[in-house]
């Protein structure tokens, strides 16, 4: 069987793959920015970074998804934090971890107000349980970026998510955008290039909530 990101279009490797070269290709600027405001070295936020942003969808790998796993992205967010614990340990971890979690952001019920201080669970889907055509692929993407772990959790429970993204400590608030942003763009355009049409994604009402445009 396939591993889809979106079913019958287009694979988890394609679409982890493009995101991470187009990433590299416009916005690899932003790795010395928070290594320089961090004190992270480079080589570290940038491993950290480059899993966030093209392991956003590892959620979808889950045997669960089919046509459809709406609220996917609590368990990105939590494989990611997983991922990041074992290749590249830093204080960059959560602020990473949740940047893939609110790739959805301009969505209703996905916000991070509502993730973070209504603590709206509700949408997280029935439990992750690994598919296994999707290790290989996950091992790859892993291998482009210059990681290898020995392993990653193959059963993640609703209980799970809620108890780590309860004790989420997120330092360098200020960065989160630096991070999202472009993990939302990448992932439209690649989204947009492999699957056909415009896929919606209100990426601009999503930076005014941060930037004010006069």
């Amino acid at each position: 069987m396939t591993c889809w990101a979106f079913y019958g279009m287009e694979t988890i490797k394609q679409h982890s793959l493009g995101i991470l070269n187009f990433f590299r290709d416009n916005f690899s600027y932003i790795i010395p920015i928070i290594s320089y405001r961090t004190g992270i070295d480079k080589e570290t936020v940038r491993k950290s970074v480059e899993i966030g942003v093209s392991l956003h969808d590892i959620g979808k790998t889950s045997k669960q998804y089919d046509r459809s796993y709406f609220g996917h992205e609590f368990y990105s967010g939590y494989l990611v934090y997983k991922i990041l614990r074992e290749c590249c340990d830093s204080e960059l971890k959560p602020l990473v971890a949740l940047a893939a979690m609110s790739h959805h952001q301009g969505m209703g019920g996905r916000t991070l107000n509502e993730m973070i201080l209504k603590g709206n669970y509700t949408r997280i889907p029935s439990p992750y349980e690994l598919r296994e055509e999707c290790r290989d692929d996950i091992v790859e993407i892993l291998r482009k970026i210059g990681v290898e772990i020995k392993d990653f959790p193959q059963k993640v429970t609703i209980s799970d998510v809620k108890s780590w993204f309860q004790k989420l400590n997120i330092k360098w608030k200020n960065l989160y955008v630096i991070i999202l942003g472009p993990l939302m763009v990448s992932d439209t355009v690649v989204a947009n290039k492999n699957r056909g049409g415009d896929q919606y994604n209100r990426i601009i009402e999503e930076y005014e909530k941060w930037i004010k445009v006069k």
